[in-house]
């Protein structure tokens, strides 16, 4: 995990051997799981902690957490470390966005 915009450096992040990275919510994620995929690697992410899951609502969660998925996420994750005192509905959102998704779309 690199916190920040990675845009510039997904490939290079890519390149040093690992089997996935790991982008926060500033990074582009369709363009980050276009230059992994092309590597064979896979990429973990990216809503947002502080301004979605620790300061947002359920529904701002569960729709960062949808697009997160459709823009192509492996692995539907917090796009850092989760602060204290998230709300836990918040992150049940993200549990919930992935399992209507993957009914949705099979």
């Amino acid at each position: 995990m690199i916190c920040g915009n990675t845009d510039a450096i997904i490939s290079m992040m890519c390149d040093t051997g690992v089997v996935g990275i790991s982008i926060e919510e500033k990074a582009d994620l369709k363009q980050a799981v276009e230059i992994a995929h092309t590597k064979g690697v896979r990429v973990f992410g990216n809503v947002a902690t502080a301004t979605t899951l620790f300061s947002g609502t359920p529904r701002q969660c569960y729709q960062e957490a949808w697009e997160a998925l459709q823009n192509g996420t492996d692995f539907l994750a917090p796009g850092c470390g989760v602060a204290p005192q998230t709300p836990l509905e918040n992150i049940w959102q993200l549990q919930k966005a992935r399992n209507d998704f993957f009914l949705k779309t099979g």
